[in-house]
């Protein structure tokens, strides 16, 4: 992960010139007033078709697939790191770092010492403890720990603290224990700005939870405010010793349970954590502000097989809980999960219920699939619905390896829906091969399968505002498509002026990139793309159709008149609105 803030990375990339960057390793032929094009530096070929925008700071290999913006080329054409590439940026373009950087152009024995980092965030958290503990700047902050029911024996095992409002106190006192601006500055808990250059506290007037990596050392922290001005968390930036992706919240304190239980319970917030622990509940985890990442779930499997989620009961728990699902499978993980009442977060329901209601809903909890089936139980009443629930459910038992295994949770959907194995199974693997195309599309090293035509709908999307509130209707009816081609769609119409320097990697960036770097081939993108958005419905409703053909068949075996009746008249109401969306795009091409 880059070291240096979002806002100073996009000051180089706007002031670089890619064209002039690109031209020192090719040789670039205008092709028009914003495009070059150049044989491709990172493959070989006979016919260009390596191409940069100079107004969009982006390149596009149509060979290869490879893109990215100014330090992505120069990270892959010298073999460097991303570090590396954007001081050699910045120096290039005169740009002085700011001193919260690792520049490799300043690095000294004193700079590169992580003991000295380390130091800094140990005597912060004795500062910050005796500001909660010891000041007068702290009652507020006691208080509000009283009012939360966070007992002194917690408070002081997770060594919490409080920052003082002022915004210079510990900038002072660790300047007075002799650390230099620079190293201060490393840290990430003092900055700098303003005319004057002046420096400051990156934590004012919240408590603070200090964050510790697998050996028990404090790297970081994370701030909650107390007067209901600012976010109500932040976190520090990352640094040296501090990457988000390797720590997860309460692991080093709890890691012996964890081991002990062969399970890791994950809930969502800093008190979700506390409240367990105080309830004498150890084995539990939260990621550190920051949604589940690969990292942080192969970590978890170093200490367990099992994760247990209890992300807060409302909708935006579940579908975090859908996304750590996702990522909790693919580092082979068995993945359960508990939904509390009315919600409930953690906290709130170990402060109302006893511990033994806990451990009861944590003993029973249920695989992930059938908690899923719980919670969507509302639209499993209609085909769309189920379908929707399914694709969902297909999608994270496709995730997994063990054939196995796949089984036992396909077995596990039919008894909840109460339909046999057999017909679950055959819908899977119609999932399967109808994404199979999509598939190998998404494990492409690039992108040249996506039709044409999909290319230039993007197009449309892009500059017309009548395609694009189109595409938003049609899109709050239907799912997304989870492919490149719908990573894209979300991202331009989620960005009124998409740059796809600044989305993450995948391969819907470069799809993106390659949409820009190119030119549309057909003359009537309106047409054309309300033509792609009726394929887009007939497909999601050919896929309702199959799926109530399976469910026919298997009401015609069960002898289920009634069943069979609304299936067949569910049937007939898609096929009619199939015909009339396939009687929209006959009359379009005539």
């Amino acid at each position: 992960m880059p070291l240096y803030p979002r806002h100073i990375i996009e000051q180089v990339l706007n002031a670089t010139d890619i064209v002039k960057l690109v031209s020192t390793y090719c040789e670039l032929k205008p092709t028009g007033s914003d495009r070059y094009v150049s044989l491709c530096p990172f493959h070989t070929e006979k016919t260009p078709s390596f191409t940069v925008s100079k107004s969009r700071q982006i390149y596009y290999c149509f060979g290869c697939g490879k893109g990215g913006d100014a330090i992505s080329f120069l990270k892959d054409i010298q073999n460097i790191s991303f570090m590396d590439a954007l001081e050699i940026l910045a120096d290039e373009a005169g740009i002085h770092l700011p001193k919260t950087s690792y520049s490799s152009k300043e690095r000294s024995p004193e700079q590169n010492d992580k003991k000295t980092l380390f130091q800094i965030v140990e005597l912060s958290v004795e500062f910050y403890r005796n500001q909660l503990t010891k000041s007068l700047n702290g009652k507020i902050a006691q208080e509000y720990l009283r009012k939360r029911n966070i007992s002194p024996e917690i408070q002081e095992e997770f060594r919490l603290g409080f920052a003082p409002a002022d915004g210079y106190s510990l900038y002072r006192f660790l300047k007075s224990k002799g650390f230099s601006e620079r190293l201060l500055l490393r840290s990430g808990l003092i900055r700098s700005g303003g005319e004057e250059g002046r420096y400051y506290d990156f934590f004012r007037n919240r408590i603070l939870f200090p964050i510790r990596n697998i050996e028990g050392k404090v790297i970081s922290f994370g701030g909650r405010e107390i007067t209901g001005e600012g976010p109500k968390y932040i976190n520090l930036p990352e640094t040296e010793i501090y990457q988000k992706n390797k720590v997860l919240y309460g692991l080093w304190e709890g890691k012996e349970t964890i081991r002990s239980y062969e399970n890791v319970i994950l809930v969502e917030g800093y008190i979700d954590v506390l409240r367990c622990f105080q309830s004498g509940i150890r084995n539990v985890v939260a990621t550190c502000g920051t949604a589940l990442t690969a990292g942080q779930a192969n970590l978890m499997k170093r200490f367990a097989p099992k994760v247990i989620i209890v992300y807060d009961g409302d909708e935006a728990g579940l579908s975090a809980s859908i996304r750590a699902t996702s990522i909790l499978l693919q580092a082979g993980l068995t993945v359960s999960a508990v939904t509390l009442p009315d919600g409930k977060d953690p906290d709130d329901f170990l402060q109302s219920n006893p511990v033994s209601e806990w451990e009861k809903r944590i003993s029973s909890a249920s695989t992930f699939f059938t908690f899923y089936l719980q919670q969507k139980q509302n639209l499993l009443s209609t085909p769309q619905g189920k379908i929707t629930v399914l694709s969902e459910l297909f999608r994270l038992i496709s995730i997994m390896e063990e054939n196995s295994i796949k089984e036992e949770f396909l077995k596990e959907i039919a008894s909840a829906l109460r339909i046999s194995f057999w017909a679950v199974k055959s819908d899977y693997e119609q999932y399967l091969k109808n994404n199979y195309s999509l598939r190998s599309q998404t494990n492409n090293s690039h992108t040249e399968s996506v039709p044409i035509d999909d290319i230039d709908f993007l197009h449309g999307l892009i500059n017309d505002e009548q395609i694009k509130k189109r595409t938003k209707q049609l899109f709050q009816e239907i799912p997304m498509p989870a492919t490149p081609l719908g990573v894209a769609m979300k991202y331009i119409l989620e960005n009124k002026d998409p740059d796809p320097r600044f989305m993450e990697e995948c391969e819907g960036k470069k799809l993106l990139q390659k949409v820009l770097l190119s030119e549309p081939v057909n003359n009537d993108l309106k047409t054309l793309a309300m033509e792609r958005l009726n394929r887009f419905h007939i497909e999601y409703i050919n896929q309702q159709i199959g799926f109530i053909q399976q469910q026919i068949q298997e009401a015609e075996k069960r002898q289920q008149k009634e069943r069979l009746m609304e299936l067949l008249s569910n049937q007939k109401e898609l096929i009619t609105k199939r015909s009339q969306l396939s009687g929209v795009q006959i009359k379009n091409k005539r």
